[in-house]
């Protein structure tokens, strides 16, 4: 499968690489295949580096993307955990017992997200500060 030129790294010298949406989408989507992507993203969970330069330089920024993508589910999630530890608390003080058992459950369930979420962003910054990424 032919590959695309590697992207340039920022003039100011860092390590990183700039891939904007429209880069990471062709460089994902259309230069990698499943098999590629899976391989690639399995490097990234166990903390591995993969064989290829090229699959070096999208294992970090499929890390920095997972990455913010994790912070925007903890805030989804922690709204979530608000929303029902709210009613939660108003069934509570209302009756001095849960009517149901759905707000405290969802309530947990939140918790159990929010914290599952904090796991991986810090599980995927173990990774890049091990392939000396700059945390974003």
């Amino acid at each position: 499968m032919a590959r695309m030129p590697e992207p340039q790294a920022p003039a100011h010298g860092s390590r990183a690489v700039a891939f904007d949406d429209r880069l990471w989408r062709d460089v994902w989507e259309r230069n990698l295949d499943p098999v590629e992507r899976h391989a690639i993203a399995m490097a990234v969970w166990r903390r591995r580096d993969p064989a290829d330069g090229f699959e070096r330089i999208v294992a970090l920024e499929l890390a920095r993307r997972w990455r913010r993508h994790a912070r925007s589910l903890v805030v989804v999630y922690a709204l979530w955990t608000v929303f029902w530890g709210a009613i939660a608390i108003r069934d509570l003080r209302l009756d001095a017992a849960f009517t149901s058992l759905l707000p405290p459950v969802c309530a947990a369930l939140g918790l159990v997200a929010v914290g599952a979420c904090v796991t991986v962003r810090r599980r995927l910054a173990g990774y890049l500060r091990a392939n000396a990424a700059p945390l974003r």
